[in-house]
């Protein structure tokens, strides 16, 4: 008989999961679609919001993702009448939630969104209005900024969530620790501001957006000196490593010099806005730097001979020349609130080498970065954290991997006496050797005819 052949039992067909069928959410609001969650559709918001804890986004005005800070006030709790105090009685008193928005609601919108404000945010609008304004610029731009900015602020939503960053920022330096770390309230209303404003310049300028824009670009320069997370000079740059997702620790400057841009794109010097009287105190009160084709006039032989400046050098042959004409002329100016806008010029007008030099960690450019910083560091709140932590570390960079360098060690002495670093009597400047000599003031002789020490106090008259 002929054997059977065994019967390979024929392998089961894999067990398809079928997906099972649901009605999609045609109607749903973005946030949910934002979370790839099914939207229930409810009306005015939505349940999934609610529960969710932010603000229900049907309309396209509304952020997306906004946290919502409505809560219910409990007035149904029934009084209890107050009995006379025993040894065994207690008194009950009502309890009552505490609400967190405003009614009827304060909003303020325009075609890009709009930004509901609850009572933490009126808090720092008031105080923005009466503390913080009157510290931006000179004295005359805090008043005008005081008069234009919270009815800007009500029409555009970009420059209302830089109003609260700011003065969420003044907030913790007025603080008992002035240098804590950033809160989420600044990471969020940092982050809408910044998505809205580049949303609005993305799109054709309109002239009623020209004074917003230039307000909101304007507060976003002091955002960008503050905003540090820094809290000692080992923890700042350039002593810091580098940070692991590839931020440039020079963005600060970018964002400081794209006022320029805006300048130029609302010209809020034009006779219909709002900021023109700024342009004729600035003209007035600042005139512009006159910085010559080439040469070293002016400019100190220890300067020169560090920077390796000469009679034919000029901007285009060398990065440290535009930086060391503005600073030579900013030395015997004393850095204070009045004077504050022309020492930004340094920040201003710094060219793209000399910025690359920086990233570098050139031993120059940080030379001279921490003379500006030595000049600045006490003239405004909004600049002193990073100008006082950012000096000492420059100073201590250079010491620690150029300190062989003679010649850049003379310059750096200024910089460090400022930082503390160089507390010797000799190092102390005209202004500071006024306040502790018991006797008569020390004669010093002219500028230019010095040497060493001598040349830079009177240099900086610190």
């Amino acid at each position: 008989m002929p054997s059977k052949t065994p019967r390979t039992p024929a392998p089961k067909e894999a067990t398809v999961r079928k997906r099972r069928a649901h009605n999609k959410s045609r109607r749903g609001c973005r946030n949910c679609k934002l979370r790839k969650v099914k939207c229930d559709e409810t009306r005015p918001k939505c349940e999934k919001c609610v529960s969710f804890g932010v603000t229900c986004n049907y309309d396209s005005k509304n952020s997306d993702l906004q946290p919502s800070y409505d809560m219910q006030v409990n007035l149904t709790s029934p009084m209890v009448p107050p009995q006379t105090p025993g040894p065994t009685t207690h008194i009950t008193f009502p309890q009552f939630g505490v609400p967190r928005t405003i009614y009827p609601p304060i909003i303020t919108g325009d075609d890009m969104g709009s930004f509901q404000l609850d009572m933490d945010s009126l808090g720092r609008l008031d105080r923005f209005q009466n503390r913080t304004v009157h510290t931006v610029g000179t004295k005359s731009a805090g008043k005008l900024f005081a008069r234009l900015t919270v009815d800007l602020a009500l029409a555009h939503p970009y420059l209302m969530h830089v109003v609260q960053v700011l003065t969420v920022i003044h907030d913790r330096y007025l603080s008992p620790n002035p240098y804590s770390k950033q809160t989420l309230t600044e990471t969020y209303h940092l982050s809408r501001a910044a998505a809205l404003f580049n949303r609005k310049l993305s799109l054709p300028l309109l002239n009623d957006d020209r004074d917003g824009l230039w307000a909101t670009a304007a507060l976003l320069g002091l955002i960008s000196f503050s905003l540090t997370d820094a809290s000692s000079a080992e923890e700042s740059w350039p002593l810091a490593p580098p940070p692991n997702d590839g931020t440039d620790p020079l963005e600060w400057i970018n964002i400081a010099e794209s006022k320029s841009a805006i300048w130029n794109l609302v010209n809020p010097s034009r006779p219909d806005s709002r900021f023109a009287i700024m342009k004729n105190d600035y003209d007035t009160a600042h005139p512009p730097f006159s910085i010559p084709l080439n040469g070293i006039e002016g400019i100190p032989p220890d300067f020169a001979a560090v920077f390796d400046l000469c009679g034919w050098v000029s901007a285009k042959t060398s990065p440290y020349y535009t930086q060391v004409h503005i600073l030579i002329s900013l030395l015997p100016i004393p850095c204070e609130r009045g004077s504050i806008i022309r020492f930004l010029a340094f920040i201003g007008h710094m060219q793209e080498d000399f910025k690359r030099l920086l990233r570098e960690r050139d031993p120059r450019a940080l030379l001279l970065l921490a003379y500006w910083y030595a000049k600045v560091w006490k003239a405004v709140w909004w600049i002193e954290r990073r100008a006082v932590l950012e000096c000492e570390a420059i100073c201590r960079y250079l010491d620690r991997w150029h300190g062989d360098d003679k010649k850049l060690m003379d310059l750096l002495m200024f910089p460090k006496r400022r930082c503390g670093m160089a507390p010797e009597l000799s190092w102390i400047g005209e202004e500071e050797m006024g306040l502790v000599s018991t006797g008569p003031s020390p004669v010093f002789p002219p500028p230019f005819l010095r040497t060493g020490n001598e040349r830079m106090c009177a240099l900086c008259s610190c």
